[in-house]
């Protein structure tokens, strides 16, 4: 006996053949071509679905067939509802949208379909685990629970932390700190009414926790897609443009870009530096102290493209700083060549203060332009040099 299934299905898969070849005679050109093809696929579909439908026969179970009431596919209780398909489905989405814009929502599609597809197979398989439904969501709690609580908390904490930066990095400098006192103090008094009144209803503390998370994370995205506030770049003594190495306490004083590169800066040093050598300032003297040698040097030997430390302290009155000359570096600007100084030095260095000058000298002394050796310098000081020889 033909089911009604298979009725419906074949007579669907002629009326859609025999529409491709109505419209195909009916419409020419490249408009009748794709129509046609178009049906034509139709049918070839709806055909594929009547040969499943007659080998399955609707699912229809023959009242002679033994245990039919309970083996058959229709007496057994349907599949429980999942999101997992639909969590799998934003995944993908996830991928396609990653592949053609940023990496990382890529990377975020590719683990949103692997933690879907786990956890699809698992509730398939723990639902074929017995006719029980309770002993089947048992089985899969006790499997996924130990992987999904640790790796959903630390997703949740990360996702508050992240919201939270965005929107204070978003805020301005005077701004953050007061919005991290209100929040703080909002959270401290939400704390406080839920533990005062332990009788609330669990529903009611959740929501509003959801309702807090959801507004934090909602405020995170929009500070994130609107962007960070610009944030000024505090300049240091190895900045070309504004390292100072060439000033003196007199120059730096009253500027304040020249200032702020000295601030707070450290009078003191570990003694597990490990220093190549000891540069002393003494009754206006520059010199060198050198494992070995008895006598101060005015000559230092550094090896060449290799960091080295050298202890800089200053025992005259008044502030002072160590700059090493690294010799120079030729730009092209519009087909000239310019000769830009390379120096590093250090913070200004208070009386009995110390501080550590790390030099890397990219080419031997015979490899600079005669007359432009590397030196070591105290600005204010012309006539204290060092000469540095590097092999």
């Amino acid at each position: 006996m033909v089911t009604t299934g298979t009725k419906f299905f074949l007579g669907a898969t002629v009326l859609a053949f025999v529409a491709s070849i109505a419209y195909g005679v009916s419409n020419g050109g490249g408009a009748g071509w794709m129509g046609t093809v178009g049906l034509l696929h139709v049918a070839l579909a709806l055909a594929l679905l009547a040969v499943v439908v007659i080998s399955i026969r609707d699912g229809n179970v023959p009242g002679q067939e033994a245990d039919a009431t309970t083996t058959s596919s229709a007496a057994q209780p349907p599949p429980v509802r999942s999101g997992w398909p639909a969590i799998a489905a934003v995944g993908l989405a996830l991928l396609v949208v990653g592949a053609s814009t940023e990496p990382i929502v890529f990377k975020g599609g590719v683990v949103v379909l692997l933690a879907a597809a786990v956890e699809w197979m698992v509730q398939g398989w723990s639902e074929r685990a017995s006719t029980d439904a309770a002993y089947n969501a048992a089985i899969r709690r006790r499997l996924l629970h130990p992987i999904e609580l640790p790796l959903l908390g630390a997703a949740g904490l990360a996702l508050v932390i992240y919201s939270f930066s965005r929107i204070m990095l978003f805020l301005s400098k005077a701004g953050g700190p007061f919005a991290f006192v209100v929040v703080g103090a909002l959270i401290l008094i939400g704390g406080y009414l839920f533990a005062s009144r332990p009788g609330l209803k669990r529903g009611l503390v959740v929501g509003v926790c959801a309702i807090g998370a959801l507004g934090l994370v909602s405020a995170g995205a929009v500070a994130a897609i609107d962007g960070e506030r610009e944030i000024e770049r505090h300049p240091t003594t190895g900045d070309e443009e504004a390292a100072a190495c060439t000033a003196s306490e007199e120059d730096a004083e009253g500027d304040h870009e020249l200032e702020e590169v000295d601030e707070k800066g450290s009078q003191s040093v570990s003694a597990t530096s490990g220093v190549l050598a000891e540069v002393f300032l003494r009754d206006g003297e520059l010199t060198a102290e050198l494992t070995g040698f008895a006598e101060p040097q005015r000559v230092l030997t550094v090896p060449r493209s290799t960091p080295s430390n050298i202890l800089f302290t200053s025992e005259d009155d008044g502030k002072h700083r160590l700059t090493a000359y690294l010799g120079t570096v030729i730009e092209d600007a519009n087909g000239t060549e310019i000769h830009i100084p390379q120096r590093v030095c250090t913070t200004l260095v208070e009386e009995d203060g110390q501080a550590i000058l790390t030099v890397n000298f990219p080419k031997s002394s015979a490899a600079t332009d005669e007359g432009d050796p590397y030196t070591l310098t105290v600005p204010g000081l012309d006539d204290q040099v060092i000469e540095v020889i590097v092999p």
